[in-house]
């Protein structure tokens, strides 16, 4: 290499050209803007994906509190518990929202914890077969834990004695830092359906420790609400996940409440608190069959019942998205239904017990 008057000479056999000062300047533009680009890159490759909890505030969900890895493996989490079958496959889903623009991805599961031991980490999974069949410990000294265990118990509902569960919806991140994002309570975005708003409340009613009179006209009223708006979509057991049954009527008018059905639902639900079970007898002769009830409410044209236990806002979704209990709510297999009636009682478990009554 020579150097010669202010530029740099580079010779060899078969190469052989001068950097001036000028494109000594020019490559120094390039460096500059291209390294930054590259660092960009690399740094983009690493950066690492956190997911963020949404949490109640007021009517909406919003998200900032940060999931630890662990925590946030058991709401991707998707698999049976090893062995166990389909029965045993958590609630998982995930979807997505365009917001200012830009696609968000969120995760949400529904989870659940013996309710003195969420300290110690350990969660299960809500699923067809109850609750229990498979867990995951959590560690509880990750720095992010305390917050996230604080944000998960906010979003609980009891619903056995000593248990608790949560509907959980986390989103994903390329960010250290909360999004600026807020959702339904129940993970939609934008103004609420009047079937997203009898869910909501439903929820507010499950926290209650008894229902007043009033409060349980109220909840027969949402849960109607609810049973028509799935009742007129055709596409509601495929948008559910269900197996069977996809392909829906149309047209078919919406039910309505009927005083006597509701009182003979109500007869079951007290006795199914007070049982602690979700059944369709009783030991009382004068009440031991659906048919014996239907005579003794003065219905004449009954048809079937459908009994569960667990949070109010459960239901009747989770009748209408079984494999089992869907058949009157769509008028299917020659079950004509036209009136409904809901019975709701606690029982001293602190679980919730409904039933619907069904006819023409």
């Amino acid at each position: 290499m020579n150097q010669q008057s202010g530029s740099i000479l580079f010779s060899s056999d078969r190469l052989k050209f001068k950097l001036t000062p000028i494109v000594l300047f020019l490559i120094g533009i390039v460096v500059a803007i291209v390294l930054p680009l590259l660092n960009g890159t690399i740094v983009h490759a690493q950066e690492k994906t956190t997911y963020w909890l949404g949490v109640k505030d007021g009517q909406e969900l919003s998200f900032t509190v940060q999931v630890p890895a662990d925590a946030a493996a058991v709401i991707l989490h998707k698999d049976p518990a090893p062995g166990k079958g389909n029965s045993t496959k958590p609630r998982y889903r995930t979807f997505t929202h365009t917001i200012n623009g830009k696609e968000i991805v969120f995760h949400a599961n529904e989870i659940a914890w013996e309710t003195p031991q969420l300290s110690t980490g350990g969660l299960t999974w809500v699923v067809d077969a109850g609750v229990g069949a498979d867990w995951m410990e959590c560690n509880t000294k990750d720095p992010l834990w305390g917050g996230f265990a604080r944000g998960l118990s906010a979003l609980a509902t009891p619903f056995s004695e000593g248990w608790s569960q949560a509907k959980v919806i986390m989103v994903e991140s390329r960010e250290n830092s909360p999004l600026s994002i807020r959702l339904n309570l129940d993970g939609t975005f934008g103004e609420q359906s009047p079937a997203q708003v009898a869910i909501q409340k439903l929820t507010e009613l499950n926290a209650k420790g008894s229902l007043s009179e009033e409060e349980l006209n109220q909840a027969r009223k949402y849960m109607l609400e609810v049973a028509n708006a799935g009742r007129a979509n055709p596409d509601y057991r495929r948008q559910m996940g269900s197996k069977v049954a996809l392909d829906l009527p149309t047209g078919l008018p919406p039910l309505v409440l009927d005083e006597k059905y509701n009182n003979a639902a109500q007869n079951q639900a007290d006795y199914c608190a007070e049982v602690k079970q979700a059944t369709h007898d009783q030991t009382n002769p004068k009440y031991a069959t659906l048919g014996l009830r239907f005579k003794e409410f003065g219905i004449q044209n009954g048809g079937a019942e459908a009994a569960g236990g667990g949070p109010l806002q459960n239901y009747p979704t989770a009748w209408m998205k079984s494999d089992t209990h869907y058949r009157p709510w769509w008028n299917l297999d020659n079950q004509v239904t036209t009136v409904v009636g809901f019975g709701i009682a606690k029982g001293d478990n602190g679980n919730w017990y409904s039933v619907a009554v069904f006819g023409n």
